[in-house]
Parts: structure tokens; C-alpha cells; sequence
């Protein structure tokens, strides 16, 4: 409805009529609606070519060109990544420094990688790959020789590496896929997956390049042995460093088993997966690295605790370790008492020494 005026309150001639309105028709009413947007259009577009027929030639194609390298251009975030890698190079000292670098150059890498071959810096992609692989190579070589700042400090996760430590680092994933008859499980990061079964990580796919994973890095793990020691998760190398030569040996199917008197060291795939400290000689520790407060202040865990979470809370290494993958299970004894895991988390326990700090 039409605003009421009043002319002669306004200073109109008092002959000019009280209201005016006019009737349009739905239909003329659109009409003139779409004129308008029409030719508001053609004066938004005429302005922008003419902007744009004002530049130089090579100007005009440098505008196109940056308009196709949108921000995620993998070319660009290759190198946005290898510049970073490059800045934190001049300031890493600790391993876990080092690490990072190694992250960034992996990340590069496999950006330069997906650039494809219509990409207009497709051959220097080529170049950088070559380049972006030698640093590397560096970076990996400090990690390994290089003490950590922290204990408790792991910035990238590998193949092989538990649950806690994947989600310490990456977050919790916006989504999980669970295949209990394979015991399998895969956490999305947007369109980048991390595929664990019985809570260890055995594949991953990162066309997002967010993962921090170091896929030929010695494995990472939620506990860490002391100095001179080994654990879950270690090389055969590091327990014969530790242990020294074994009584004898015996192997069946893929595992492998080092016997030191009545304990014994099962190993697959030259990473140590389960033991029996039967005869009490085996140098081995299992202290878990700290993520969260929350973790540190409980005093007791339950069911559907995390196996970091379990250790952190016992303070004391299991007298044993059997993990298998076929049955989905893990078993920590401590003492006649024992927890079992599924998929990494606690799924049923038996305080039989009374000795667990269960809820």
C-alpha cells in the first residue's frame, strides 16, 4: 500500500490531489524488474572489460593466470609450504624442530606432485620435486640425530603409529568408518583418511596434504622407552642394543621371536609387537607421552579408556604384551592381572591381583 502524504501540510498548491497511486500488473511488475537487473549487468560488465582493455598485454594475461591459480592450486601451496619449511630450517635445533621441517618438505612434495601436467608450472613442479626431495633427506637426517627439547613432544605420526598419538596430533577426525570383522577403522580429515586396524596405523591417503605423517620415518608411538631401553614399537636393533645377543630364536609365519632365557621378544616386520618378561630380564619400558591434562590428573581409567591413558594412569610397565591383529586384541598384563584392547581402546579387564586403579 501506497505511503499516505499530506501536500498541504509539506507546502504543495492545495489544488495538487491528497494521494496518488497507480495499479501495475504482477506481470509488468517482473518485466520492468528484470530490465533493471539486465541492464545494471551489461554497466558491471562493460566496466570490467573496459578496466581491463586498458592493460597491457602481459599484464592481461598475468590477471587470467592468477584468476586460474586459485588458493588451492597445488603449485602454490607446494610452495607456500616449502618456503615455510625453508624459514623454520634457519631456526630448528631439537628433533621434534626437525621434524616439523620434514613435515613441510613431505607436504611440499606431494603438492608438487598432484600439480597437473596442464598446470602452467607443471615443469618447474618437476624441478622442485627433485629439489624439495634433497631437503628432505636433510631434514630426516636431523631428526634422527638430533636430541628431542621434549619428551613429551611428537609432531608427526607414521605408519605403524597408535590412535592416541594420531588424534594428539591431527585432532579429532570430522568422521569415523568402522569394520569390526576387519578390525579396521578409518578417521577422515576432509577428503584425507588414516586407516588403523587394531588401533595402529597401517594406511593413509593425504590428497589434502593435511596429515602430519612421516610415511618412512621410524614408527612413532604414544610411549617412548627410557635411555638405553626399548619398547613397543622398536627395532630389533635397538632391543639387541639393549638385550644383547638372544639364547636362540624361532620364527613362525611373519613373526619372529627372540628368547633371552624364559622371556621372550616377538617382532614383526623388524618392529617389536608383544613380549613375556617371564624371567624378569628384559629391558623394557613403556612410559607414555602426556597430550592432555586431563590425562595426567586422572587416577583411574575403565572401559573404553586409551592405552596411553591406561600407562599413564598404572605407572608401571606390563610384565607382558600380546597383541593380535586376527582377533582384533591386545592384551597388558600386570601381574596376574590383565586389560584387553580393541582397536585401541579398553574393552573388558580382570583385576585378579587387585593391583589395576580401575573406576
Amino acid at each position: 500500500m501506497p505511503r499516505k502524504r499530506h501536500p498541504e501540510l509539506e507546502g504543495y498548491p492545495p489544488q495538487q490531489p491528497l494521494y496518488t497511486f497507480e495499479l501495475k500488473s504482477r506481470r509488468k511488475t517482473v518485466r520492468n524488474r528484470l530490465v533493471w537487473t539486465l541492464v545494471g549487468l551489461s554497466i558491471g560488465v562493460g566496466l570490467t572489460l573496459g578496466a581491463y582493455s586498458l592493460l597491457p598485454l602481459s599484464n592481461r594475461w598475468e590477471v587470467a593466470q592468477n584468476q586460474n591459480l586459485s588458493e588451492e592450486d597445488p603449485f602454490q601451496k607446494g610452495s607456500n609450504r616449502a618456503m615455510n619449511a625453508a624459514e623454520l630450517t634457519q631456526t630448528a635445533e631439537f628433533q621434534e624442530d626437525w621434524s616439523q621441517v620434514a613435515v613441510l618438505w613431505q607436504q611440499a612434495i606431494n603438492n608438487m606432485r598432484s600439480v597437473p601436467s596442464s598446470n602452467p608450472n607443471y615443469a618447474i613442479a618437476q624441478d622442485k620435486l627433485v629439489e624439495y626431495t634433497r631437503n628432505l633427506s636433510y631434514a630426516k637426517s636431523n631428526v634422527a640425530s638430533r636430541p628431542p627439547g621434549s619428551l613429551n613432544k611428537q609432531p608427526y605420526w607414521t605408519i605403524g603409529s597408535d590412535r592416541e598419538l594420531v588424534i594428539s596430533i591431527q585432532g579429532m577426525p570430522e568422521r569415523v568408518s568402522q569394520f569390526n570383522t576387519l578390525c579396521k577403522e578409518i578417521f577422515h580429515y576432509d577428503n584425507s583418511t588414516v586407516e588403523l586396524r587394531n588401533g595402529y596405523v597401517t594406511n593413509f591417503s593425504d590428497p589434502d596434504t593435511n596429515l602430519s605423517v612421516l610415511g618412512d620415518a621410524q614408527i612413532a608411538l604414544s610411549i617412548q622407552p627410557e635411555a638405553d631401553m626399548w619398547s613397543i614399537g622398536s627395532s630389533q636393533e635397538a632391543v639387541f642394543q639393549a638385550q644383547g645377543t638372544p639364547t636362540r630364536t624361532s620364527t613362525y609365519k611373519d613373526v619372529v621371536t627372540l628368547h633371552y632365557d624364559e622371556s621372550f621378544v616377538e617382532l614383526k616386520g623388524n618392529r617389536v609387537v608383544g613380549y613375556d618378561n617371564l624371567s624378569g630380564n628384559l629391558q623394557v619400558s613403556m612410559s607414555p607421552l602426556v597430550f592432555h591434562e586431563e590425562v595426567s590428573s586422572s587416577t583411574t581409567w575403565g572401559l573404553g579408556s586409551s592405552r596411553a591413558e591406561v600407562l599413564s594412569i598404572e605407572q608401571q610397565t606390563p610384565t607382558t604384551v600380546r597383541r593380535s591383529d586376527s582377533s582384533c586384541e591386545e592384551v597388558f598384563n600386570f601381574e596376574s592381572s590383565t586389560v584387553t584392547f580393541r582397536r585401541g581402546l579398553v574393552s573388558e579387564y580382570s583385576n585378579f591381583a587387585q593391583n589395576l586403579n580401575i573406576q
